[in-house]
């Protein structure tokens, strides 16, 4: 594995990066992914089965006769965990901890999925072609960035939630960092990407689009929450064009007479397939950056996103609106109440104190309630609670859940008597709600 500058300032930047994204995620939203981890296998079916079958197509469609622009498709379509994914998720308010959990599911698979998906794929479209061998070293090296970086941000935000936004800017600015380099590294050979011809453009865009819309299509079909949904395409989409550099750079060769001639050089003509192949990549994540770009901000528009649609543009870039565990989301399905706890980008949670008192008033308005149930068992002022299961019940039950909701609120916000979340305030809550249900009750025909 041969240590070059730009792959040694490529994964410094990689790790910078993910490190600050991940300060920025809330460990217990964290957890809850993987311990529902149905979102996170719909995103690794599409990342490690959808993606790189659509890049073998393109492949053998476009570049049958072309190692030097197939090879670094296929690993580029085989490289999951990309950065700015999360980078994504952060700024449109897709689901972030989901995106995170994904990044370090698949950075984890993809130290046995990737090889062989590249090892497979690369047979299949040259089983005649010796000229490239791959440097196993820079590509696990990269994914063994992309995991201590989410580790370390993990643990870290946790630790010290006044860091955050600091992390924030220093991640982002790494990840800028991260895209200029790929393109300066391209525009300086021989074959810039804006002079290749038409199926270098087509074969390098459909893999991409073609994911885009099949990840979409297929988490909505498993029945995913919206920024759930929109988080699964952004991960399958955007790729780790870092390490398909990294890799690129070190198993490519411009004095590698075989491969030069395969791809077009004379004898006498100065060979630049490093070049040429690093052009994939790079002209792979201008692609993913105008179809998310069109994605994103569909999604908000159409109510996709956690970030309301009707709030300014700037703001929604600008504001977080990502859950926290344990607080409640009032959001409307129209998306004109959203998450209260949105602050400066950044600032992804509420402070620690904030939150703490959130979940603490959470847990006590839950004992709380459980308490008044079991008080009183089956029966309370005169309704029957076992007799709850018509369709009729369950609509008055439902109304009278929005009803004792919207009070716990008012009486939250107004300050008075014990507040929503003390014992009087539920008490209070539970024995207008039981009145209500008798009334309704003994009006339905004793539903």
């Amino acid at each position: 594995m041969a240590f070059t500058t730009f792959s040694l300032v490529g994964n410094g930047l990689l790790l910078i990066l993910i490190f600050g994204l991940a300060a920025q995620v809330d460990l217990l939203e964290f957890r809850e992914r993987f311990k529902k981890p149905v979102g996170i296998c719909i995103g690794l079916v599409c990342q490690f089965l959808f993606l790189p079958l659509a890049g073998f197509c393109c492949v053998k469609i476009f570049f049958a006769d072309n190692p030097v622009y197939g090879v670094p498709l296929l690993v580029t379509v085989s490289s999951p965990g990309g950065s700015y994914s999360n980078w994504w998720c952060s700024l449109f308010n897709a689901d972030l901890p989901l995106s995170m959990a994904m990044t370090t599911a698949s950075s984890l698979l993809a130290v046995v999925a990737l090889p062989v998906n590249i090892l497979v794929y690369i047979t299949l479209a040259y089983p005649d072609a010796g000229d490239v061998v791959l440097d196993w070293g820079g590509l696990f090296l990269s994914l063994g960035v992309v995991v201590v970086g989410i580790c370390g941000g993990l643990y870290v935000g946790q630790k010290k939630d006044e860091w955050r936004p600091n992390l924030n800017k220093i991640g982002n600015t790494a990840g800028v960092a991260l895209i200029f380099l790929g393109l300066f590294f391209s525009s300086n050979s021989s074959s810039p990407i804006w002079a290749r011809d038409s199926n270098f453009y087509a074969g390098t865009t459909l893999p991409c689009l073609f994911g885009l819309v099949l990840s979409l299509a297929f988490a909505y079909a498993c029945r995913l929450p919206k920024p759930q949904c929109l988080s699964v395409t952004i991960e399958t989409c955007y790729q780790n064009t870092a390490i398909a550099l990294a890799v690129i750079l070190a198993s490519f060769s411009n004095d590698d007479a075989a491969l030069c001639a395969e791809f077009g050089y004379a004898a006498d003509e100065k060979c630049d397939v490093v070049g040429a192949a690093a052009g994939v990549p790079t002209f792979y994540q201008v692609v993913q950056v105008i179809s998310l770009a069109i994605v994103c901000l569909s999604g908000w528009k159409s109510n996709w996103t956690y970030a309301p649609r009707k709030h300014s543009f700037w703001k929604i870039l600008t504001s977080n609106y990502q859950p926290v565990a344990g607080v409640e989301d009032d959001a409307r399905s129209d998306g004109t109440d959203r998450l209260s706890h949105g602050g400066p980008t950044g600032s992804f949670l509420m402070d620690s104190a904030s939150r703490q008192l959130s979940r603490a008033n959470s847990r006590a308005n839950s004992r709380a309630n459980s308490r008044q149930v079991s008080l009183f068992g089956d029966e309370y002022n005169g309704v029957d609670f076992t007799d709850l299961g018509s369709p009729e019940a369950l609509s008055r039950s439902h109304a009278e859940r929005m009803r004792m909701r919207k009070e716990r609120r008012t009486n939250s916000r107004s300050g008075g008597g014990s507040g929503s979340f003390g014992r009087g305030g539920t008490r209070s809550t539970l024995e207008a709600a039981a009145a209500r249900l008798s009334e309704t009750g003994a009006g339905g025909g004793g539903g």
